[in-house]
């Protein structure tokens, strides 16, 4: 897990998401670091991982507060998804039904994930992360079998919420040249669904709602940089020029250039010659650190590594 992590700065209350190759991605909270305050993870880091009684899933709660620069997609959703779940006698009443499913559609990292968590956790429903690609299995019936699976958890940990990542891999339009699995697991798919991409799928009943996620324009840039730098003292004019300066970034690249600054000010501090860098104030993040951050993860995007979330 170290070499994973390596590099990364954290702190306590962060919440990481690790992929295991094999496994699918595993979830943690940061709940304490020697020494304390801001560390970065090195390979020869020792991480103690402790069992929680919940499931990594549903232990990674995130709140509406989370998010920033989604105001309108939020809201969408909630009126989607939160308020029959929260409200079933009143939609009840009016004869209205809960929606089956919703597909989510933007740029990765844009925030699609993140707004189904702060629901999930709203509704205090169970929540199950599937990356579509993951569930496509050469062998006869392995994929219908995980997302029969899938659903089982769902059907035993009531409300759930599934959320079906990339779900295009496996359900991709009929329209396009598509072999016998991704045909038998679109096939399951819509069982599922009618017990819970293709033009089948978004029909009454199935996906009855297409929210759609753009790119955050400079306001609710500055708003998802004044989330990530709450605990950082720098000012909110400084932010309105890297949000000036962050044009085409979604939440996700403004968290890896706050998560980076966070590091490139550590490097400063642990590398400037003082022996006693673990004692007094710690590493303070100025404006070089951000800026330096934003250069290297526009870097990042223009070769096509953009972090999905």
């Amino acid at each position: 897990m170290t070499t994973i992590l390596a590099r990364l700065p954290v702190i306590i209350g962060d919440k990481l998401e690790v992929p295991f190759f094999g496994v699918g991605r595993q979830y943690f909270v940061v709940e304490g670091t020697i020494p304390q305050g801001a560390v970065v993870i090195n390979p020869n880091t020792l991480v103690k991982v402790q069992k929680s009684d919940i499931s990594g899933e549903r232990a990674l709660r995130v709140s509406y507060e989370d998010i920033g620069g989604l105001d309108t997609e939020l809201q969408k959703v909630r009126e989607i998804i939160e308020f029959p779940t929260k409200y079933p006698e009143l939609f009840k009443k009016l004869g209205i039904e809960a929606p089956n499913g919703v597909l989510l559609v933007g740029l990765s990292g844009v925030g699609k994930t993140l707004i189904a968590r702060a629901i999930a956790s709203e509704v205090k429903a169970h929540f199950i992360h599937v990356n579509g690609p993951e569930i496509m299995h050469k062998f006869y019936e392995e994929s219908e079998a995980k997302l029969r699976h899938i659903f089982d958890e769902a059907n035993a940990n009531t409300p759930s919420i599934i959320f079906i990542d990339e779900i295009d891999a496996i359900a991709p339009k009929r329209t396009e040249s598509i072999g016998n699995v991704e045909k038998r697991v679109v096939a399951q798919l819509l069982v599922l669904m009618d017990g819970l991409v293709d033009p089948a799928l978004i029909r009454s009943g199935r996906f009855d709602y297409i929210v759609r996620f753009d790119a955050p324009e400079e306001e609710e840039r500055l708003e998802i940089f004044r989330i990530h730098t709450k605990d950082t003292g720098i000012a909110i004019s400084e932010l309105k020029i890297l949000a000036r300066m962050s044009e085409g970034f979604v939440g996700s690249d403004i968290e890896s250039v706050c998560r980076r600054a966070q590091l490139v000010a550590m490097q400063k501090y642990f590398f400037s010659g003082n022996r006693d860098a673990q004692v007094g104030e710690g590493p303070r993040i100025d404006m070089d650190d951000f800026k330096k951050a934003l250069e290297e993860v526009k870097e990042r995007i223009n070769a096509g590594h953009r972090v999905g979330a």
